[in-house]
């Protein structure tokens, strides 16, 4: 077998991978766009594997099932819209490492009004974060700069 077989496996298993983490560790993908794209491209390779090694689809049905698939994945991030993690304030920095902060962060839960939490958070890349829900407490002092970055995400008036 040649190397063009392995790549549509290897792009289920790793977009896969992307959300098994996101449910299962502290890895977060923080936007529920990016989060939907990977869910397409999981379904949509998964899709396009059992065609090229199990049955054959006709190219008609073929569109028709990656048309369903993105109406289904854009209908999961409409209904989930405004339903993520906002920094509302970046309480610390890490003095060494300057992509890890402490941050206050809210998510609107509609008709019920916000939910609360403060997290360490480490930036691995755009839209890939490793969180962790911390208590003040738990900080180790000398390790962070007090910043206090009212970045108000979910864009909150001021009274």
């Amino acid at each position: 077998m040649n190397m063009k077989h392995f790549i549509l496996p290897l792009i289920f298993f790793l977009s896969t991978g992307l959300i098994v983490l996101d449910h299962l560790t502290d890895f977060e993908i923080n936007h529920s766009g990016v989060y939907f794209i990977i869910q397409f491209i999981v379904l949509l390779s998964l899709l396009l594997s059992i065609r090229k090694f199990f049955i054959q689809i006709k190219n008609i049905y073929l569109l028709l099932l990656i048309v369903s698939i993105g109406v289904f994945c854009y209908t999961g991030y409409f209904f989930t819209w405004g339903g993520e993690w906002c920094t509302q304030t970046i309480l610390y920095q890490n003095k060494k490492l300057k992509n890890r902060t402490i941050e206050y962060q809210m998510v609107d839960i509609g008709a019920f009004g916000y939910s609360r939490r403060t997290i360490d958070r480490i930036k691995i890349l755009p839209f890939f974060d490793w969180t962790k829900e911390i208590q003040k407490h738990e900080m180790e002092a000398s390790d962070w700069e007090r910043v206090d970055i009212y970045v108000n995400d979910i864009e909150l008036k001021e009274i």
